[in-house]
């Protein structure tokens, strides 16, 4: 018995060295990266010191056993930042990060087998950690049948001079380059140079007033998210401020997610009178979006022929924004993925019409921060964190420092729509059945984009939209060293897109600021109050944070409107918010008008839980009608209301 404890103690001596093995770490991207060694049970800790690797070297790392009994597992874990890698980590946490499982003790024999390096590698815009098989076949090989797949596609495409995007994109011999710095474009500041004597007009008007040497406040029009129910209420809300005379006097409209659908197809439009849009939009949408001819296949078949032709990244939102500008932009017909955001400068140059903002967030990865803000207006698209800006007829085109390499037509609005209302409204098994049946039906795609587009979307979550990224290889951008920029849908900050009007960038901050919530928190306003203030206290918050000027919250309540202000501050933004709630204190005396006579019965709460959660996408016209004429009647109950904050906020800048 002690010879054979004596031979087993031996033995294990013996091993040791081997146990406590190294192993070879390789970066193969071009940023520098950290890791070290763990032992992981119900949580982990840290083993050994936290090892920087350059970009393209190698470092060895040994990562000591456990005890002879334990069974803690051992793990090796990367992170892009030093400080990522603590002493103590949760299991899920450790686990977000990239990571090989090295075994426990018991398991370690099958550790003395086979390769020990590890490759750090980027992938999907994600950084991944391969060991040595995984690297050459996974790696390699799925690249080699990428690229193979990609030359099938292309081979079957049609000559990509012949797509109609490509033969009518009149910036394809333009180079485009990124500007740096948060000032606003030379194009924006003449805007607001045209617009503001029209605001002054406007104003006068409103409250009658002449306002002759008094400063004119730049008000903002702030659209919230909520799907279908969000883009209803806010043409209503929008209609209810043509009527009433308010919407003469803004200056900037700024949208997020369902908002953005209703806003950009209704400035796509140009049609002034939103009254008629309104009934136009009402009957586009019967169907919902999962519903198409072949002849729509067809166009939805060249829209991808375009971004596969110049190797432009494809998600699932790409499916999601097509099927959105198909029903949204149904009016333009076999043009209707050839309608740019950048069109909309040509109405908004002189003045006449509001300046909209439409929004997404960062979603990815590396920076998983969801107040980095994007902004898309007709000139521009960047953000106040990126401080890089690329003009909006060049988004999505490759960069490379600040450069363009490509001469890809603008990204179709369409296209867009998806990356500003990502799919957490819509389900994701829909919207993959959809993906599936537009590649069957467009047979020039065949099997080879089904491997290059479907099985690919297979590989991301169902709320992210990718495209390339303009400020690639630029030492001034946070993602200088991504190829890639993820895009979520702005909601998932918060449901107000107060960021791009916060006063971040200076030049166009607001004086007054119209809060249009139309998210599903404001249907709990009558059960709970602080439940339905959500959006509003978060941008709030914001402020606070990023040290803006906002007024205090001191409460909500479940009425049509509530006015905010400093009193003290005349450089605090007046705050106007606006739910959307039936409040009885406004709407009883506009129960005879035949317009709103529908709205008796109709309650936000219910209806929410009815036919207008953020999921639902098919609306029959007397539904979406009673959306619409919600937020027209609390425009109309409200004039008086916001008259005298505007007036006093005159008085007092």
């Amino acid at each position: 018995m002690q010879y054979v404890l004596w031979r087993s103690i031996t033995t294990i001596s013996l091993l040791l060295p081997y146990i406590i093995h190294t192993r070879t770490i390789y970066n193969e991207t071009g940023v520098p990266l950290y890791i070290a060694g763990y032992h992981a049970g119900q949580h982990a800790e840290r083993k050994t010191a936290v090892l920087s690797v350059e970009p393209n070297k190698s470092v060895s790392i040994e990562v000591p056993d456990t005890d002879f009994f334990s069974t803690k597992k051992r793990y090796i874990v990367a992170a892009r930042q030093e400080n990522d890698l603590a002493e103590t980590l949760s299991l899920p946490q450790l686990k977000s990060f990239p990571h090989k499982d090295l075994g426990t003790f018991a398991s370690r024999g099958a550790s003395l087998v086979g390769k020990s390096d590890f490759y750090l590698v980027e992938k999907d815009n994600r950084l991944k950690m391969y060991n040595e098989l995984e690297h050459s076949q996974l790696v390699q090989w799925g690249k080699q049948l990428t690229e193979k797949a990609k030359k099938e596609i292309v081979g079957k495409l049609v000559n990509k001079e012949e797509l109609p995007a490509v033969k009518n994109n009149l910036h394809k011999t333009e180079v485009a380059r990124v500007r740096i710095g948060n000032t606003l474009v030379h194009e924006e500041k003449e805007y607001l140079t045209k617009r503001m004597p029209k605001v002054k007009q406007a104003l006068e008007k409103l409250i009658g007033k002449n306002l002759e040497g008094k400063k004119i406040p730049k008000i903002a029009l702030i659209l919230s998210g909520g799907g279908n129910r969000s883009m209803f209420a806010s043409a209503g809300y929008t209609q209810g401020a043509r009527e009433i005379g308010l919407l003469d006097a803004v200056t900037y409209i700024a949208s997020l997610s369902g908002s953005t659908w209703f806003l950009g197809s209704w400035l796509a439009s140009g049609q002034s009178d939103i009254a008629i849009f309104n009934q136009n939009l009402i009957q586009k949408m019967q169907k919902g979006i999962i519903a198409f001819t072949q002849h729509e296949i067809d166009l939805i078949a060249d829209a991808f022929k375009v971004k596969i032709a110049y190797d432009e990244p494809v998600t699932m939102m790409d499916v999601y924004g097509a099927l959105l500008g198909n029903a949204l932009l149904s009016d333009f017909g076999d043009n209707r993925y050839m309608i740019y955001l950048s069109n909309q400068s040509n109405l908004i140059h002189n003045g006449d019409w509001a300046f909209p903002i439409y929004t997404a967030v960062d979603g990815s990865r590396q920076t998983h921060q969801l107040h980095h803000w994007y902004e898309f207006t007709p000139y521009e698209v960047g953000g106040a964190w990126l401080g890089n800006y690329v003009p909006t007829w060049a988004f999505g085109r490759k960069f490379l420092q600040g450069i363009s390499q490509t001469d890809a037509p603008e990204i179709p609005l369409g296209f867009l729509f998806g990356i500003f209302g990502s799919a957490f409204a819509v389900d994701a098994e829909r919207i993959w059945q959809e993906a599936v049946k537009i590649v069957e039906k467009a047979s020039v795609f065949e099997d080879a984009v089904r491997k290059l587009i479907l099985n690919q979307i297979g590989d991301h979550r169902v709320t992210q939209a990718e495209e390339f990224n303009f400020t690639a290889g630029l030492p001034s951008s946070p993602l200088g060293d991504k190829s890639k920029m993820i895009f979520i849908d702005a909601g998932f900050a918060f449901g107000l897109p107060y960021q791009p009007v916060s006063g971040q960038r200076p030049e166009r901050a607001p004086e007054i600021l119209i809060f249009i919530e139309s998210s599903e928190n404001v249907g709990k306003l009558k059960e709970n109050v602080e439940a339905g203030s959500t959006g509003l206290r978060a941008a709030a918050q914001y402020a606070k944070d990023n040290g803006l000027k906002f007024p205090p919250i001191d409460q909500v309540t479940p009425n049509a409107i509530k006015i905010y202000k400093d009193e003290n501050d005349p450089t605090v933004p007046l705050v106007i918010w606006m739910p959307l709630v039936k409040d009885q204190t406004k709407v009883t005396s506009y129960m005879q008008d035949a317009r709103f006579a529908k709205l008796a019965d109709f309650e936000v709460s219910q209806c929410i839980k009815d036919f207008c959660p953020s999921i639902n996408f098919t609306y029959k016209p007397e539904q979406a009608q009673q959306l619409i004429s919600l937020g027209q009647l609390n425009m109309h109950a409200c004039k008086q209301d916001i008259i005298d904050a505007i007036a006093w906020k005159i008085e007092h800048m």
